[in-house]
């Protein structure tokens, strides 16, 4: 009698499916595809649990192609809507053509909640180390290089013609932390030596200071001499240092040239010098001379 009340209520079953085309586990009267319904009151106990022991394929996969539908939506009232483990791979992987691998919302408390490390990498946001992170107006994020700083010193020692710009080399550098600087030591050339190339463009902050010298006191009019940051061989800013005292008692002029400028990635940057003296003696340039620079914010 028990296996004939159990052979109806089969029938029954699989003819309310077929009928209404859909199927339920738990429950007489699905109203979906696939209706599953499960009251799990034990620890570590799933209503529905996908495994995959093989070397490819997908446990569980949840597909849309519709407009407006989803493939897999995730619902708690108190508890974890999807929650995803792995020992050493991907617990959860978000994949779209143009739309969204992964959208997270909520009304009222956090749409994404992050325990562990985090990792952007791929797409836009173009990965760099040190960068920053940061946002569009849209909230596009994208890294951006800001620890960009060098710092060069110690003056080559040289002299200076009346009236005739020249590049001023710096022996050493303090610092130069994305290796954008090249200091005279470590290329002597015309094209690389004592040059700063922008990596990325921006606003970049800039200052420098030189002292001339004469180097026979009080035998001619020291009037004034020039700073001048030059960027791929044309001027970007100068400054000019004068003669303050009485013609023959000033032996020293003092320079300092500081400003924020916007550059372009490859941009070249430099120092150069002039002083003017009113005959055709050449001055020296104290070794005590610093150029100094830094991206301020990238584009």
């Amino acid at each position: 009698m028990k296996k004939i009340a159990l052979s109806l209520l089969i029938i029954v079953n699989i003819t309310t499916a077929a009928f209404s085309q859909n199927v339920g586990i738990g429950t007489l009267m699905p109203v979906n595809k696939l209706d599953v319904v499960s009251t799990v009151t034990a620890p570590s106990v799933a209503s529905i649990l996908g495994i995959n022991n093989g070397v490819t394929g997908t446990a569980i996969v949840g597909s849309s192609t519709a407009t407006n539908t989803r493939g897999v939506v995730g619902s708690s009232n108190n508890g974890y809507g999807i929650q995803s483990y792995t020992n050493n791979n991907i617990g959860m992987s978000g994949y779209s053509l143009s739309g969204y691998g992964l959208y997270a919302s909520s009304s009222g408390g956090l749409a994404l909640q992050i325990s562990g490390d985090l990792k952007f990498s791929g797409g836009n946001t173009n990965p760099a180390d040190g960068a920053v992170l940061t946002s569009d107006a849209v909230g596009n994020a994208t890294w951006k290089k800001s620890n960009i700083a060098f710092l060069g010193k110690n003056a080559v020692p040289a002299n200076f013609a009346s009236g005739v710009f020249k590049k001023v080399e710096f022996a050493n550098k303090s610092y130069d932390l994305k290796g954008n600087f090249m200091d005279y030591n470590g290329g002597s050339t015309p094209t690389t030596s004592s040059i700063f190339t922008a990596p990325v463009a921006g606003v970049y902050h800039f200052s420098s200071n030189l002292i001339f010298s004469k180097t026979t006191p009080d035998s001619y009019y020291f009037d004034y001499a020039d700073i001048k940051l030059t960027k791929n061989g044309s001027s970007l800013a100068i400054y000019r240092g004068h003669n303050v005292l009485t013609p023959y008692s000033e032996s020293t002029i003092y320079l300092q040239i500081v400003g924020d400028f916007h550059l372009e990635a490859g941009d070249k940057i430099w120092i150069e010098a002039s002083q003017n003296n009113g005959s055709s003696n050449t001055e020296p340039i104290d070794q005590n001379a610093r150029f100094s620079g830094h991206l301020v914010v990238a584009d």
